[in-house]
């Protein structure tokens, strides 16, 4: 079944055919996805899937693997799994102070002081 999404101007536009095949694969391993993967999987330019990503889900596709490894991380932070050096690995962050910046960007909370407060609630 085809989805429609409004544009700018309230024109209806139908979903591309590989963009629930992009999500899919953007959903099992976010930390190991990129543009080029995606683009590459689907077979098309990657301007055209940045281009079609951003029209039809309002994010581009870097936003939204972004906000996917922090989920992700917050989650096993929240659980307690591993250090934060590895949680980033893990999660496809380039190291943990990269991790931090992204995490204290989007949530105002460094990583640390999430888990000493979570910690100290139980």
């Amino acid at each position: 079944m085809a989805e429609y999404v409004a544009d700018a101007r309230g024109m209806q536009r139908r979903e591309p055919r590989w963009l629930r095949r992009a999500l899919e694969r953007l959903h099992v391993d976010p930390a190991n996805e990129s543009l080029g993967t995606i683009a590459a999987d689907v077979d098309l330019h990657p301007v055209h899937v940045s281009r079609m990503f951003k029209r039809h889900l309002g994010a581009t596709v870097s936003q939204y693997l972004r906000e996917l490894r922090l989920q992700r991380a917050a989650r096993d932070l929240l659980d307690g799994k591993g250090s934060l050096a590895v949680l980033a690995d893990t999660h496809g962050f380039s190291d943990q102070s990269h991790m931090t910046r992204e995490f204290s960007r989007a949530t105002g909370w460094s990583p640390a002081k999430l888990r000493c407060e979570c910690e100290r609630m139980r």
